[in-house]
């Protein structure tokens, strides 16, 4: 069982973010549990009672920035693996996020099956934490 924290404040991301980890899941041959927060709160406590596996983080997130919520995310769940989606390509400046504590930033707005790609990475057995 592979638990998963999707966290995006707009309702259609976070459906769209589901349907491919459900998708990327079953073809690993496994199962997942899937939480969701709407802003950084309601994320932050359920990463830390929840520990996922996979964290697919969007920011900013209303309450936080970007760096602020991986930081944070990464304190409360160090075995976690952590993807942050951006809206913006200007936006990206990977190393402050890496520094933070994410393991691939993702834009939003690119190929869909970049983000794929990415989150394919993150859930393969060789790349998880712990």
């Amino acid at each position: 069982m592979i638990n998963v924290l999707i966290a995006d404040a707009q309702p259609a991301a976070r459906r769209a973010l589901l349907s491919m980890v459900e998708r990327l899941v079953e073809r690993l041959g496994q199962e997942c549990f899937v939480a969701f927060g709407e802003d950084a709160i309601t994320t932050f406590r359920k990463a830390k009672r929840l520990q996922p596996d996979l964290i697919l983080l969007s920011a900013p997130l209303p309450f936080a920035t970007g760096v602020q919520a991986v930081a944070a995310l990464r304190e409360h769940t160090p075995k976690a693996k952590l993807a942050i989606l951006l809206d913006d390509k200007d936006s990206v400046d990977p190393g402050k996020y890496a520094n933070a504590g994410a393991d691939v930033v993702l834009l939003k707005n690119g190929n869909s099956l970049e983000i794929e790609a990415g989150i394919k990475t993150l859930l393969s057995p060789d790349r998880r934490r712990g």
